[in-house]
């Protein structure tokens, strides 16, 4: 099967475009403390992390809607974030609560509050105004109660320019896992397109949106004699670069000495395979050449489709998100 120039050039999505409408991975929940704001780039904008006074996450935009100062250099009063500015303060639900001078609130005076959820180790934020899916998990026959796990974030060599879409299409590009990875038999034979999912031959991989993915077994396919899982996700962070998470799991066997020693190093393969792997990917995909029509081949028939999936998904762009939280909506 042959894709046309035509239409493969259509695939590329362009800035103006937005951003797929996923969940995304922003930080390790360690990372962030009591009475902290972080500021992170987030698609086409830009966003806070902090804690309310329950320990909350909350992620909203980052730009006070007064004279547009960064509320990441602000602070955490309760619940609420304070502009350092002119002490503007905003709820978790995003809407001016306050202003010092105790002028009337104007109508428009909202942030966009994104979902927001903590789970897997990882503060997660859903890239709309509602999720359109549920919050990516471990595959379904993993019973953690039986496993360890850690979450980490992936140490890159050097930045990865590019955004996650582009980075899941190499699980579909299976010549590509076979001649850069070495990966024998990757091709999955079937292949379910759901709406906001998308899942390998009987489940063993699941892509949830165009953010993050889970596996249970795959330390069989990279030569492991050991019951593992893992959940990955990534997000695209601008002047950061593409993030990579991943939470690795490990079954604690019998929970003998033994056998927990032994899932611990199961983990640190793992986090080294996965590294190795990644790293592999980086300076290829930084430097991958978009903007020129690409030609498919018949086993190609994997990517194809996935650009196809890529093409029809639902995006929405910062401006976009903006207007909605400004109307209320």
């Amino acid at each position: 099967m042959v894709v046309k120039s035509s239409q493969r050039s259509t695939f590329r999505p362009i800035d103006d475009e937005g951003y797929p409408q996923c969940w995304y991975a922003l930080i390790l929940s360690e990372e962030l403390g009591a009475n902290q704001i972080i500021g992170r780039d987030l698609c086409d904008g830009r966003v806070i992390i902090y804690r309310d006074s329950a320990g909350k996450a909350h992620v909203m935009s980052r730009y006070c809607k007064h004279l547009g100062a960064d509320l990441s250099l602000g602070e955490v009063v309760k619940d609420d974030v304070r502009c350092a500015f002119h002490h503007w303060q905003y709820g978790p639900d995003g809407v001016c609560s306050k202003i010092a001078t105790g002028d009337k609130i104007p109508e428009r005076a909202r942030l966009i509050s994104f979902p927001t959820e903590e789970k897997w180790g990882l503060i997660w934020a859903f890239w709309g105004a509602e999720p359109l899916y549920d919050l990516p998990s471990f595959h379904p026959s993993v019973d953690l109660d039986q496993f360890i796990w850690k979450a980490y974030e992936i140490p890159l060599k050097e930045k990865l320019q590019t955004e996650p879409w582009i980075f899941g299409a190499n699980a579909f590009d299976f010549q590509h896992l076979k001649a850069l990875h070495g990966l024998a038999d990757v091709d999955p034979g079937t292949i379910a397109w759901n709406q906001y999912d998308i899942q390998y031959g009987s489940g063993a991989i699941i892509f949830y949106g165009m953010g993050a993915s889970s596996s249970h077994g795959e330390g069989i396919w990279i030569g492991l004699d050991w019951d593992t899982a893992y959940l990955s996700a990534g997000a695209p962070m601008g002047r950061d670069g593409m993030k990579i998470f991943m939470v690795e799991a490990a079954s604690k066997g019998d929970g003998s000495e033994k056998d927990l020693k032994k899932a611990e190093s199961m983990l640190d393969h793992m986090h080294n395979y996965h590294t190795d792997v990644i790293d592999q990917d980086v300076d290829i995909l930084n430097t991958l050449n978009l903007d020129e029509p690409g030609l498919l081949v018949e086993s190609d028939w994997g990517i194809a489709r996935y650009l196809k999936y890529v093409k029809d998904y639902p995006r929405i762009s910062m401006a976009e998100l903006v207007g909605m939280a400004e109307r209320g909506a």
